[in-house]
């Protein structure tokens, strides 16, 4: 079937034009059953699909056709795709998806700042769904970005000569939407080609951005007949200006570090000078093919004013008026400098050499034939399949990669190299954590003539399951047609291990076509990374051009990093005056919060950013070499002094770098400070300042220090800032914070990784996958320490309780705090633990059946914790485990700490259901039976009769203030401002379980106390002595509903102490725990302050009503 034809016909059936403004998009009702009986003038149609943040269209046109009926929505899209080729993978990379969503969320604001797109809004939608085709036929279905079991809606393709046809028939059923009751929904529509996403409406896409929305309005049959129906080309998003490459921007400034001139003219042909006035000058011929450089020494003394310009052909571009600053002493640092070449910090050690292996702490590196790899051991496990290999082609004849010649030390470095013959020259630089740079040239032969250079890497086809592009969530878990995509940073891996290939400097020189990576499996054992920087003669335009990239194997590390919510203390960004400075007037109190908690047992870290506040010391004076062009000021300060000054991106492979380091050593020394918290200085953010040389947009070198450009001069940094460290005896320094920036290459100099916070870009109800979180936020995979920061799944009252069920289970702690969570890692170090996780070797545990839940443990002398989660939308998962290996078979008691009542166990078979983004922890530990203590409990609490009250019985109530009751209600107690709290308490008899409902009504405060527990009001919901009580977010922020008027308030105190309140007939807790259980009995209502409580007891019974959750509308599993 023919594209232009069907193109034709959709476009002549009414005008595509832009539409100005954000449109309501208007979907015609049809009385058809199906798509195939809908003509397409009958139709609304979208079309124009951009990149992100553009309102140029896509490389190849989509054109999409829309209507609906009573219980269905229809869409048609025609995808043009003229690119000929055969393959599943062809097929695989292109889809077509539809957004529809529903509810009233409100809109909420992101203000973490920081990073691109992190001061942001969330559209009102509450729930949405993301329906998907991809041109293989394959179908799926997602609820709010989370994968659903059943796509629950069907498609037909439509091979086209120059595209692909789509025929979309999707339920509303599907989305939770009846259109009869929801005129209005929310609507988008997507095309991802070769692995990058194009949507109708899309003005951003970052990892804080959440998903873009417009209202689309479902129209009656009457408001059809009424209509007229135009296309709408786009939604509307304004139109960026086409911008200009950064590199190749006209520059001129003064560096006064550097006491030089700098200009950069983009390319074009002519003359450029730089001149001081009354003083010298400099004039070249620019390049018409790349920028040019002019650079002039200042030889002027400090104070000194003087007049510079900048020309072209004679005609000035830029003048500058200056006067020589003091030349500050911290950018005379030698700070860590040993540690750049020759001096390794712990808990690497200087690598060994024999032959052609070179030993490392933690793995070793083989060269075979050439100086490229052939062996890459991490941590035990052998990444490569076999050797790397390079194959090139120039003037129609194959290149040879010249033979091995030999391996030398180089301070902390080994260089293995192939030289001295007609070919392409490797030498590879390995450094002490594994880390390998490779560099390659051709040797009697011009670059100018490759047709082809292509990298084979082979990896263990067993390590192929993931890829990771550099954020953390964009994880791709391959199936048997591998991947493609453009140049980049990218891992190739799973939770054993995997390789990293990043570079910087010039390296892809093919076209970004979706083809400049791949992974291609091979055979049963091997899946080859591919890397095709050159694809075709003319794209090498320099003859003796130099290609580097750069290759590690992971885990970079093996040695034990603890668990550090409860060992670390942080002073914040606030603690320097001006964003990210190091604002050394604050050691003294720097030393004092130190001493206090080195006393706590605890590390001590202070905060620095990858942004540098404008009224910092200095800024006017050296902001031309501390800033990184593109100028970017994605912050302003949160606090005072100086809230709202903007802070701009700094790159710290420059004289930034120093003034870091410089403060950094000095509070080591005047402090004791034990580490940093890095808040985006490990990431290798894109630098276009002429005066650093780390452009991407420069050429590599054959022979330099190693230690310059994006990446490896951030490398160099953070070598340095380790370094400094170590030579104070600290063991963990480095705490990273990077906005969901994976970037292994500097990750592997750092100890923890601490990220979620771009998370909250989601809606409630999405469930992070839990390969992305073994992944791309446990550590496990490359070593270091993740720290989860629960940003979606944190509130102020529940701390980090809703994040558990995934950092638990992953062996790591989450941010926020929470008892449950210190008690699982307290008991952990008490008992010296040993963690098995569900994706290793599991020798205590017999899985008899576990459905998709995760399960993980540790085993300790005398105690065991089980972590039990359910993180897909799967429903709920019946787990049945044989617990009888733990503790060589002894004897066991069992108990659940977040879900007391929630299993059944017979001293060997554990039971139990876990709901979906639930999890089930369980203490495990050798003694009696766990039956055997419940039937001791239950004859303990058999003493007394309980007589059920109702109504109101004033013998079992007393007061500590005067009742002044009234015909409404029995009970009324007045406060005075300055004198004691009145409480109404229940002096009766309280069984282990017992329901009370009661009739309240108070002036502004509340008190209500259960046994161990409190909960109160007091202009906020505050909940005491919980052991992480479930609480309903609805109501721990809100305000407390009819104050001064009459409420209901029913508590309800079920087996082994849990604990529900409903306030007003909403739940206030849920499963409250109580978190030390004394054996107290109480139950008592206050106030104080001057306010005032009326309370009457509706009754009060042994026989508890049964709670019954409410089964959520969303997700829609299935229909029928």
């Amino acid at each position: 079937m023919k594209f232009k034809p069907l193109l034709a016909a959709a476009v002549s059936a009414g005008s595509l034009f832009c539409h100005a403004g954000l449109p309501d998009i208007a979907i015609p009702r049809t009385g058809a059953s199906d798509i195939s009986a809908i003509p397409e003038n009958s139709m609304a149609r979208i079309a124009r699909f951009s990149p992100p943040g553009s309102s140029s269209n896509m490389p190849e046109r989509t054109i999409v056709s829309l209507a609906y009926n009573h219980d269905t929505l229809f869409v048609r899209a025609l995808c043009e795709d003229r690119e000929k080729e055969e393959g599943r993978i062809f097929l695989n990379d292109d889809a077509f998806q539809i957004v529809i969503g529903s509810g009233n969320a409100g809109t909420s604001e992101m203000k973490f700042g920081g990073y691109e797109g992190a001061y942001s809004k969330q559209d009102k939608v509450q729930h949405f769904y993301e329906f998907t085709c991809r041109r293989s036929g394959i179908l799926s279905r997602s609820y709010n970005e989370t994968p659903l079991p059943e796509p629950c809606f069907n498609a037909q393709i439509t091979p086209l000569e120059n595209g692909w046809l789509v025929a979309m028939n999707i339920p509303f059923a599907a989305a939770g939407i009846n259109p009869a009751q929801t005129p209005e929904i929310f609507f988008n529509a997507f095309r991802f080609h070769r692995n990058r996403r194009y949507g109708w409406f899309l003005p951003a896409w970052t990892p804080y951005t959440p998903l873009p929305f417009v209202k689309a309005r479902l129209l009656s049959a009457a408001e059809n007949r009424e209509k007229t129906f135009t296309d709408i080309a786009a939604a509307g998003q304004k139109p960026r200006k086409t911008s200009v490459n950064t590199a190749e921007k006209f520059v001129f400034q003064y560096y006064p570090l550097q006491k030089k001139l700098l200009a950069r003219f983009a390319p074009s042909e002519g003359k450029g000078k730089i001149a001081i006035k009354n003083g010298s000058s400099r004039e070249v011929a620019l390049s018409a093919e790349e920028n040019t450089i002019i650079q002039m020494d200042v030889p002027f003394s400090e104070g000194t004013r003087f007049t510079a310009t900048a020309s072209k052909d004679g005609k000035v571009m830029k003048t500058i008026q200056a006067v020589v600053p003091p030349y500050p002493a911290w950018a005379e640092t030698r700070a860590g400098e040993q540690y750049l070449n020759g001096k390794v910090p712990s808990p690497w050690k200087t690598p060994e050499f024999n032959d052609k292996t070179v030993k490392l702490a933690y793995g070793q590196i083989r060269f075979g034939t050439t100086a490229l790899p052939d062996s890459i051991l991490a941590c035990g496990t052998e990444i490569l399949s076999g050797p790397v290999r390079i194959e090139a082609v120039a003037n129609g004849k194959t290149v040879p990669v010249l033979p091995y010649s030999r391996l030398a030390q180089t301070g902390g470095a080994l260089l293995a190299e192939s030289r001295y013959s007609c070919g392409i020259e490797v030498k590879t630089r390995v450094e002490y954590d594994g880390f390998m740079i490779v560099r390659l040239r051709l040797n009697g032969i011009s670059a100018e003539k490759l047709e082809k250079l292509t990298v084979r890497i082979p990896v263990r086809r067993e390590l192929a399951t993931y890829i990771l592009r550099g954020l953390s969530q964009n994880l791709v878990t391959l199936d048997q047609y591998g991947y493609r995509g453009d140049s980049g940073e990218i891992w190739l891996g799973n939770a054993a291990g995997g390789i990293s290939f990043d570079f910087d400097r010039r390296f892809f020189f093919s076209p970004a076509n979706g083809r400049q990576i791949e992974v291609a499996f091979t055979n049963e054992k091997t899946a080859e990374l591919l890397l095709h920087p050159v694809t075709e003669k003319g794209q090498i335009k320099n003859p003796e051009q130099v290609f580097q990239f750069f290759l590690r194997g992971t885990p970079v590390r093996s040695d034990f990093i603890p668990a550090p919510m409860t060992r670390m203390s942080l002073w914040f960004e606030n603690w320097s005056d001006y964003q990210g400075y190091p604002d050394l007037k604050k050691i003294p109190e720097m030393r004092k919060r130190a001493e206090q908690a080195h006393a706590q047992g605890k590390d001590f870290y202070i905060y620095f950013s990858q942004v540098l506040a404008e009224n910092a010391p200095g800024y006017d004076f050296y902001q031309a070499e501390w800033i990184a062009p593109p100028e970017r000021a994605w912050y302003k300060r949160a606090y005072n002094p100086g809230k709202g000054v903007p802070c701009r991106v700094v790159c710290f492979r420059g004289e930034a770098g120093n003034l870091i380091l410089d403060g950094v050593e000095k509070c080591i020394r005047s402090a004791s400070i034990d580490g940093v918290y890095l808040d985006g200085p490990t990431v290798p953010f894109s630098c276009e300042n002429p005066s650093h040389s780390c452009s991407d947009s420069i050429d590599a070198v054959w022979d330099d220090s190693w230690q310059s450009g994006k990446i490896l001069g951030q490398r160099a940094f953070l070598k340095r800032l380790r370094g400094i460290f170590d030579e104070h005896g600290r063991k963990f320094p480095i705490w990273a914070h990077t906005g969901g920036s994976l970037s292994i290459a500097t990750l592997s100099l750092c100890d923890f990784y601490y990220d979620g916070e771009q998370l909250a870009r989601y809606r409630q109800g999405y469930l992070l996958e839990p390969e992305k979180m073994l992944i791309c936020y446990s550590g496990v995979p490359f070593g270091f320490r993740g720290i989860f920061l629960p940003q979606l799944y944190f509130d102020k009252n529940r701390g980090c309780r809703a994040a558990l069920p995934w950092s638990l289970v992953h062996g790591i702690a989450s941010s926020g705090g929470s008892i449950l969570q210190q008690c699982y890692f307290e008991s952990f170090a008490k008992e010296k633990g040993v963690f098995y996780p569900y994706w290793g070797e599991q020798k205590a545990l017999g899985k008899i059946s576990s459905g998709k839940a995760l399960i993980s443990y540790w085993i300790g002398e005398n105690e065991a914790m089980l972590t039990a989660s359910n993180l897909r939308y799967n429903g709920t998962e019946k787990v049945t485990l044989d617990l009888s290996a733990f503790f060589g078979g002894k004897e066991i008691q069992i108990s659940c700490l977040n879900h007391p009542e929630g299993f059944t166990f017979n001293g060997k078979i554990l039971q139990t259901e876990i709901q979906e983004g639930e999890m089930k922890l369980f203490s495990i530990r050798p003694g009696k039976k766990t039956e055997d203590i419940i039937h001791t409990q239950k004859k303990e609490t058999g003493e007394k009769k309980f007589f059920i009250e109702k109504p109101y019985q004033p013998e079992h109530w007393k007061t500590n203030v005067k009742n002044t009751a009234s015909k409404e209600f029995p009970v009324k107690i007045e406060t005075k401002r300055g004198h004691i709290a009145g409480k109404i308490e229940y002096t009766g008899f309280l069984p282990p379980e017992f329901q009370l409902t009661a009739r309240l009504r108070h002036s502004g405060r509340l008190k209500i106390e259960v046994n161990d527990v409190t909960v109160l009001w007091d202009g906020n919901w505050v909940f005491r002595n919980f052991l992480d009580p479930e609480i309903p977010p609805s109501n721990a922020s809100k305000e407390i509903p009819l104050k001064n008027q009459a409420v209901t308030v029913k508590i309800r105190v079920m087996e082994q102490g849990k604990i529900f309140i409903d306030y007003n007939g909403e739940p206030l807790v849920i499963r409250g725990i109580p978190l030390k259980a004394s054996g107290k009995k109480l139950l008592a209502f206050s106030t104080w302050a001057g306010d005032s409580l009326e309370f009457d007891c509706i009754e009060f019974t042994d026989k508890i009503d049964k709670v019954v959750s409410p089964v959520p509308v969303h997700p829609v599993h299935d229909i029928q």
